[in-house]
């Protein structure tokens, strides 16, 4: 097809005429579908836009103003369209990155929330498993951060006393631990509490 019979039928085209549509479509869709599938180096991407760029050129066919030849603004138009789909393309690849990133942040956060729930009523349990002066001892050690000398101020007991406390309350604890199999809490309690 010459020049001056592809004006002739983009013309055509402009005012509504479908038999020039097909035509056009018949000669340069095998060009642009070659050209696409070289900027896109993807088959069904190029089929994709080929069909977008000539729904588009139906739709817009009374208010298209060609400059160039036809050939010229299909190409130039291809170029914008895959332009477009790259850009879509690194924005979408950019939100999902983003969101998968936050995603795994929040669900580890939850994950780490629910072990953290879980192991701190677990030991709860353990410690309240200690008989009632063992326990007493215990919290005032392991939670308010009293020194032996300090506990044995506070319930005028020895030193002595209080560190067998303590050996008997860390043994139960671990055995408590143990009974439920939490190997991570009683890594920690082991590495953290020893007296």
């Amino acid at each position: 097809m010459n020049l001056k019979d592809g004006e002739k039928l983009f013309l055509l085209l402009k005012s509504g005429d479908e038999q020039a549509f097909k035509q056009l479509y018949t000669v340069y869709s095998p060009i642009l579908y070659n050209n696409l599938i070289k900027l896109t180096k993807d088959k069904e991407a190029a089929q994709d836009l080929l069909h977008d760029i000539f729904i588009s050129l139906w739709d817009k066919r009374e208010s298209i103003e060609i400059h160039t030849s036809f050939k010229t603004y299909l190409l130039i138009t291809a170029k914008h369209m895959v332009f477009n789909l790259m850009r879509r393309k690194i924005v979408s690849e950019k939100a999902e990155k983003y969101l998968k990133h936050a995603n795994s942040e929040y669900y580890q956060h939850i994950e780490e929330a629910i072990i953290h729930k879980e192991t701190s009523e677990l030991m709860d349990k353990a410690v309240d498993s200690l008989s009632t002066k063992r326990k007493e001892i215990y919290k005032l050690c392991k939670e308010e951060n009293k020194s032996y000398a300090e506990i044995s101020s506070i319930l005028n007991i020895s030193t002595s006393t209080i560190n067998d406390h303590m050996v008997k309350a860390n043994k139960q604890i671990k055995e408590y631990l143990t009974q439920y199999n939490n190997l991570y809490l009683i890594l920690i309690y082991v590495f953290f509490n020893e007296s």
